[in-house]
């Protein structure tokens, strides 16, 4: 007698949930444009009635006093990120339900012949909000100014259209992350989706499947849960038709070519085991080029808040986390900022760093820089390595995401301001891991030194984003812009992964997403007629973006009226 094989509890589970969508695929695929919106509408309700819980849970889970200063932010990367989201996508299907064309702020054309849509600012509450903050979305080589409404929404052409299963495996460090995942195939691919949670974000499992409760009650979606095994299941499920992964390299690699030598064997050979469709966002190395130039103390200041800020946010668990600083030799304000960015590391309230792996990731980083400097600020030490060798190969530093508090910092030398740009911009392309972002801060007086040769930079960098002068975040929050590594990885060497997801837009071949802001913050800025109103950006540790002002901003996000926007100032200026 064959023995018995084993059949794990869950699989039962997971077929029905794989099944219930299969059967309605279809269905969704052909759905009227008009009911697919109300799906979006009933979400934004069930998020606001949920919201308080979403928060709190978080708050519990990541060890975070109500009352602290990073309460605020988990307003900021929870609730409030979802609700600009179904916001967006709110948006572009109620012009796509009245058959007319999805509305661009403004669109250009290059002098290399690359068409540029700036979508952000869109309304003149937004531009009120975030000031001069501005997002353009480059496209890839091809398309013109009369073909570009050809490539959005491209879904949307057909009304026959045979529908699809996808598998979205959510990130553990936002929530919010898969929950814009599944959006995105939902809405810009019109699939349905079974959404395995991360078990690092399980907690929130009850919140999201209360706020996800329209599209499950009608068969469209599927939450579940389960470690490794249950997804390794799912991906090789017949009825699963397409994958999106918001993960690591190492997990990525071990769906598309398995583990092990026979693993390595298929990669080496780009012989993938499996034959679906898969799209990712799988993190990297990011970096932040600083450009000499004539830099005040205050400066100085507001750029290190700005860094600090950057690389705090989510205890540094962020895939677009800043992990090495790029700095021109024999520059004196350099030496300032480093230690100014210590001084803030060192005052700012503690945090928990709660990513599995932290402290590990920590200390291999300590082991192989014992020069490094460890500063108390919670139960993984807030990590700085100032003076690295950029002429070491092999450095991890250099080559594995932190996904920690940790920064580096190395020093460039080049003859003159432009060829230190050039050698800033090649180190980037060449010695960091990854594809996803990169940030640039430079001095206005600069900029205008550099002339088009800053523009050509941002062009010549091989990121799905760039910031200028402000974290490359903005991309993943702001709705319309498209979110991932840059185009043209093969699957063997992925970097930080292949295709774009959220993108409220509906973009097809989009190239990278480029944000743009201010040098200066309040009151500074308004030297120059910037209209901000900040004196820190919104993520700095410095900022009063406590909960009460974390609360109105989610509240702002889905009623974006002005009577929201004054609530919320006053909340900030209250320090809330």
């Amino acid at each position: 007698m064959a023995p018995a094989v084993h059949v794990p509890a869950y699989v039962d589970g997971l077929d029905r949930a794989v099944a219930d969508l299969a059967a309605s695929a279809n269905r969704w695929a052909r759905l009227p444009v008009e009911h697919k919106r109300q799906y979006l509408v009933a979400a934004r309700r069930q998020t606001l009635q949920v919201m308080e819980r979403w928060v709190e849970l978080s708050l519990g889970a990541k060890g975070i006093d109500p009352a602290s200063p990073w309460a605020g932010a988990e307003w900021t990367i929870g609730p409030n990120y979802f609700l600009w989201a179904l916001a967006g996508l709110e948006a572009t299907l109620e012009q796509l339900e009245q058959g007319r064309p999805i509305t661009i702020p403004e669109v250009s054309t290059r002098p290399d012949g690359r068409v540029v849509a700036r979508v952000y600012p869109d309304t003149r509450l937004h531009r009120a909000l975030t000031g001069p903050l501005t997002a353009e979305v480059w496209m890839q080589p091809g398309v013109t100014e009369a073909t570009l409404p050809d490539t959005m929404a491209r879904a949307y052409r057909r009304t026959d259209a045979d529908g699809k299963v996808a598998l979205v495996l959510g990130a553990g460090n936002v929530a919010a992350l898969g929950l814009w995942d599944l959006l995105h195939k939902l809405y810009s691919e019109q699939q349905v989706v079974v959404l395995k949670t991360n078990p690092v974000v399980d907690y929130l499992t009850p919140v999201i499947t209360e706020i996800l409760a329209p599209w499950i009650a009608d068969g469209y979606v599927r939450i579940v849960s389960g470690g490794a095994d249950a997804g390794a299941y799912l991906v090789d499920h017949p009825d699963i038709d397409e994958l999106h992964l918001t993960g690591g390299i190492a997990t990525h690699d071990a769906i598309v070519f398995g583990t092990g030598e026979q693993g390595a064997a298929r990669k080496a050979a780009n012989r993938p085991r499996i034959d679906k469709p898969i799209t990712s966002e799988l993190g990297g190395v990011s970096p932040i080029i600083i450009l000499p130039g004539p830099w005040s103390r205050a400066d100085v200041a507001t750029q290190a808040d700005k860094i600090v800020g950057m690389k705090l946010n989510n205890s540094g668990h962020n895939c677009m986390s800043p992990q090495v600083l790029i700095l021109p030799a024999d520059w004196p304000a350099g030496r300032a900022l480093l230690r100014e960015i210590e001084r803030i590391m060192r005052s700012v309230p503690a945090q928990r760093a709660y990513y599995p792996g932290a402290a590990e990731r920590q200390r291999t980083w300590v082991d192989a820089h014992p020069e490094a400097i460890e500063v108390d600020g919670g139960n993984v030490a807030r990590t700085l390595l100032w003076g690295l060798d950029p002429d070491v190969q092999d450095d991890p530093v250099l080559t594995t995401e932190a996904f920690g508090p940790m920064l580096a910092q190395i020093s460039l030398t080049a003859p003159s301001l432009q060829a230190y740009l050039h050698e800033a911009v090649a180190f980037a392309n060449d010695r960091l891991f990854g594809t996803l972002a990169a940030t640039l801060l430079v001095h206005p007086s600069t900029e205008r030194q550099l002339a088009d040769r800053l523009d050509q930079a941002v062009e010549q960098l091989h990121y799905g984003a760039v910031g200028i002068n402000d974290w490359h975040m903005w991309a993943a929050f702001l709705p319309p812009c498209p979110w991932g590594g840059a185009p043209g990885q093969p699957l063997n060497d992925v970097q930080s992964g292949r295709g774009f997801v959220h993108n409220s837009l509906m973009f097809d071949r989009p190239e990278k997403t480029v944000i743009r802001n201010s040098f200066h913050q309040a009151p500074r800025a308004w030297r120059y007629r910037e209209p901000q109103f900040a004196p820190h950006p919104l993520y700095s540790a410095a900022h009063a973006l406590g909960p009460d002002a974390g609360r109105q901003m989610a509240v702002l996000a889905a009623d974006p009226r002005w009577r929201q926007l004054a609530r919320l100032l006053v909340a900030m200026i209250r320090g809330g």
